[in-house]
């Protein structure tokens, strides 16, 4: 069965809470009383939350789940300050961690960066799992190797045309030209629809980069709370070692996804539900 299916039922059959600066929270399933509550964020920056919504549907995790989604414009009086904006998004996630109780989060690549750099976040949640990060900006010194050796012309001329006519559509096609570096089959029709068929956010794929992967550093302290690392066996852009670098995270568990890329849930995702499960049910037991 493919990994996609069409988007447009997602959105009518949810409940949405607008968070303080724009961002929402999406739930997509409900749980049990006194459950815990997994809010998922987004990787990107820029893309929409689609895929973790189709994520959730295929995770058999016992507590509810709600995607969070970073709005698509700023305020004016800060729509030229990229790290202003990005603080506003920190703000929201934090908001939406205090409006729950039980909290896990579940951050893919950008989103776990994310997470992992938001201060003062380990305060509100119960657990993190983090999925295809890194502890900091220098995941860009192994995509720039995997670059000289899978990088393309086409590649480039989708950024520069992006560059100048930034737009859903030109992101878009960006992402869709990365396919190599996501998926060990990038030839997939499954996979390459997945891309297609998604949202992109102009808005925060620019922020995001200007704003918070440009100096990038986690600013969590993960032995407060329990914590996964998980990623793909043959993630291209940021494999599992990179936090084997950072001391911060000795000792963390990790679990890499075998048979599995930067999307491992989409390649493999027995295994990947099977860490996650075996992660829940830690938390769930006294």
């Amino acid at each position: 069965m493919p990994f996609w299916i069409d988007y447009n039922n997602l959105y009518n059959t949810m409940g949405k809470v607008s968070l303080s600066n724009n961002s929402t929270l999406h739930q997509v399933k409900t749980g049990p009383p006194n459950s815990l509550n997994w809010i998922f964020v987004p990787g990107g920056p820029g893309m929409g939350p689609e895929y973790m919504m189709i994520l959730a549907s295929k995770l058999s995790l016992s507590g509810a789940i709600s995607i969070f989604d970073l709005p698509k414009t700023a305020p004016q009086e800060v729509a030229d300050s990229p790290d202003i904006i990005v603080r506003l998004w920190q703000d929201d996630l934090i908001e939406a961690t205090q409006n729950l109780s039980n909290v896990v989060l579940l951050g893919h690549s950008f989103g776990g960066m994310f997470c992992l750099g938001t201060p003062g976040i380990e305060k509100n949640i119960s657990g993190l799992v983090i999925c295809d990060a890194s502890p900091d900006f220098t995941y860009r010194e192994e995509y720039a190797k995997e670059w000289t050796r899978i990088g393309t012309v086409e590649m480039d001329s989708l950024n520069e045309s992006f560059k100048m006519r930034p737009s859903e559509e030109t992101l878009r096609d960006l992402f869709v030209s990365w396919a190599p570096f996501f998926f060990l089959n990038p030839n997939d029709e499954a996979n390459l629809n997945l891309l297609r068929t998604h949202s992109y956010n102009v808005h925060s794929y620019k922020n995001g980069q200007a704003g918070f992967l440009d100096y990038y550093k986690h600013m969590f302290n993960a032995f407060k709370i329990p914590t996964l690392l998980v990623a793909g066996e043959f993630d291209r852009i940021t494999p599992l070692h990179l936090f084997d670098r950072d001391p911060e995270f000795k000792g963390i568990e990790q679990v890499i996804i075998p048979n599995a890329g930067h999307f491992p849930w989409v390649e493999n995702l027995h295994s990947f539900s099977k860490a996650l499960k075996n992660f829940e049910k830690s938390l769930n037991t006294p």
